[in-house]
């Protein structure tokens, strides 16, 4: 199901303790390929945007930016060897969501 940012609303957003399916399946609600106009764009920017955040802990400021990382996050994780998250993949995709969550009317 698609999620248009102006659809999202909190109650939409995974929780700590829902599976980790939940997680992926919100990331699946938005597509980052359109938002970011390609694959080769939207892969770019997650890898640009996970490094800055792995050296700095900044995350991008917009729901578009953040939600084409998640996106992109979800992608990678799909194409590689599908296990459980690891703690910093945790961390990741918990500061991600938390920075969504930050934007949203409450």
């Amino acid at each position: 199901m698609d999620l248009s940012n102006e659809q999202l609303r909190p109650e939409d957003l995974p929780s700590r303790d829902d599976p980790q399916m939940a997680w992926v399946e919100f990331a699946l609600t938005f597509d980052g390929y359109k938002a970011k106009g390609s694959f080769e764009e939207c892969a770019s920017f997650g890898e640009r945007t996970k490094a800055e955040w792995e050296a700095s802990g900044k995350l991008p400021t917009n729901l578009t930016d953040l939600r084409s990382a998640l996106f992109m996050e979800q992608r990678s994780w799909r194409h590689g060897p599908e296990e459980p998250f690891t703690d910093q993949e945790w961390r990741y995709w918990s500061a991600l969501v938390g920075a969504v969550r930050e934007l949203l009317p409450t």
